[in-house]
C-alpha cells in the first residue's frame, strides 16, 4: 500500500468511527434535557475539578520520569506529558505521543530513539493494565465486549514484541526497506533499544507506576461523578467509565477523540443505569476538564517556549536532527 493510500484509509477510518459515535450519541437524544443537565453543573465544582485533575496526573509524570532513566527531571517530564496531551487534543493521528518524545529530546537532549522508547513502554504498560482492569470490570458487570477486542489486540502486540526480543537482528534487517537514510538509522536505533534487555525498564516498578496511574484516574472519576455530577457510581462504576473512555480514546477519530470518548463514557454510564442526557452531559463536562489544562500549556509552550507542533517545518527539521543523533 502506498503512503498516500494509507493516509486516505486512515482518514476514512477516522471519519467512519466519528460518524458512528456521533450517531450513537445523537439518536433519540432529548436536546432540552441535555441543556438542562449541562446548566445544572456548579461552576465552582467544575473549577475545583481542574486542579484535582492535574493532581491526578502526578503518577503519570512520575512514571514518565522513571522511564527516562534519570536523564530528565520530574519538572521536565511533567511538562512533556502535558504538552503531549495538549497536542493529542489539537491535532489528529495521536501525534501527542511523538510530541511528548520530541519535547524530552529538545528539553534534555535525550536521544530521540530513547525518548520514543520511553513513550512506547508507557503506552504498552497502559494497554496491559487497561486489559487487566477490563477483564475484572467486564466479569463484574458481565460485559465481555469491553475486553475481548483489546485482548486480541494485546495478544498480537505481545507476539510481535516477543519475536523482537528473540530475533532483533531480523527486525533490524527489515529497516533496510525504508527509503530515507536518517529514517532508517532512527528506526534501527529504536529497534535496537527495544530489543536490548539492558535498555528495558524494570517491569516491577513500571507495573507499580502504571497501576498508580490508573488508580489516580479512577479516584478522580469517582470524585467527579459524586461531587460535580451528584451521582455516586461507586469505585467499580468509576473504573468502568475510565476504561470505556480510554478505549474510546484509542479508536481512530477526531482530535481530542471528540465523539469517541463521549460514546465510551455514555455507554458505560448507560450500563450503570443513567439516562442518555445526563450521561452525555457528564461525559462532555469530564472531557472538557481533561482538555483545558493540557491545551493551555501547549499554547504556552508554542508561544513562549518556541516549541513547534508536530508537522511544522521546525519540528520536522528538529526531528531529523534528533533522529540522526539517536544511535549515539
Amino acid at each position: 500500500m502506498s503512503p498516500r493510500a494509507g493516509k486516505y484509509l486512515s482518514r476514512f477510518l477516522q471519519l467512519g468511527v466519528t460518524a458512528l459515535c456521533f450517531w450513537y450519541l445523537l439518536h433519540d437524544l432529548d436536546l432540552a434535557a441535555l441543556g438542562a443537565a449541562l446548566l445544572a453543573f456548579s461552576p465552582w465544582h467544575l473549577a475545583l475539578a481542574l486542579p484535582l485533575f492535574m493532581l491526578s496526573l502526578l503518577p503519570s509524570c512520575l512514571r514518565l520520569n522513571f522511564l527516562c532513566g534519570g536523564r530528565s527531571s520530574l519538572y521536565v517530564s511533567s511538562k512533556a506529558l502535558f504538552f503531549g496531551y495538549g497536542v493529542n487534543n489539537l491535532l489528529p493521528a495521536k501525534l501527542g505521543e511523538i510530541a511528548k518524545a520530541a519535547y524530552l529530546t529538545r528539553a534534555k537532549g535525550i536521544p530521540a530513539a530513547a525518548s520514543l522508547c520511553a513513550v512506547f513502554w508507557e503506552r504498552l504498560a497502559d494497554l496491559n493494565v487497561v486489559l487487566a482492569f477490563s477483564v475484572i470490570i467486564g466479569l463484574w458487570y458481565g460485559v465481555t465486549q469491553l475486553y475481548l477486542p483489546l485482548l486480541c489486540g494485546m495478544a498480537a502486540l505481545w507476539t510481535v514484541l516477543l519475536l523482537l526480543f528473540r530475533f532483533p537482528d531480523a527486525f533490524m534487517r527489515m529497516t533496510r526497506i525504508l527509503p530515507a537514510g536518517r529514517l532508517r538509522d532512527f528506526a534501527g536505533s529504536t529497534i535496537e533499544r527495544l530489543g536490548d534487555a539492558r535498555q528495558r525498564p524494570q517491569w516491577r516498578w513500571l507495573l507499580v507506576y502504571t497501576i498508580a496511574v490508573w488508580l489516580a484516574f479512577i479516584l478522580f472519576t469517582f470524585w467527579f461523578f459524586a461531587v460535580v455530577c451528584g451521582n455516586n457510581i461507586g469505585v467499580m462504576g468509576a473504573a468502568l467509565t475510565c476504561i470505556a473512555g480510554g478505549v474510546g480514546m484509542i479508536l481512530p477519530s477526531m482530535p481530542a477523540s471528540l465523539g469517541a470518548y463521549e460514546a465510551g463514557v455514555v455507554a458505560a454510564l448507560t450500563i450503570l443505569g443513567a439516562d442518555k442526557e445526563s450521561a452525555l452531559s457528564a461525559a462532555l463536562a469530564l472531557h472538557l476538564i481533561n482538555i483545558i489544562p493540557p491545551v493551555l500549556f501547549t499554547g504556552y509552550s508554542v508561544l513562549f517556549e518556541q516549541v513547534a507542533l508536530p508537522g511544522g517545518q521546525e519540528s520536522s527539521a528538529s526531528g531529523e536532527t534528533d533522529s540522526g543523533s539517536a544511535p549515539s
